[in-house]
């Protein structure tokens, strides 16, 4: 086994797991945001 395109493999998987968990962050906030304003209000 190849132990730098292992290393490589594994930030990948690591580097878009995150990014597609920031992109449902964000998508979750914009959601929720507005219903919390409504309610504040």
């Amino acid at each position: 086994m190849d132990y730098q395109s292992k290393a490589t493999s594994t930030y990948e998987k690591f580097r878009n797991t995150f990014i597609g968990d920031r992109n449902f962050y964000n998508t979750v906030l914009a959601l929720v945001v507005p219903i919390i304003v409504q309610v504040l209000h």
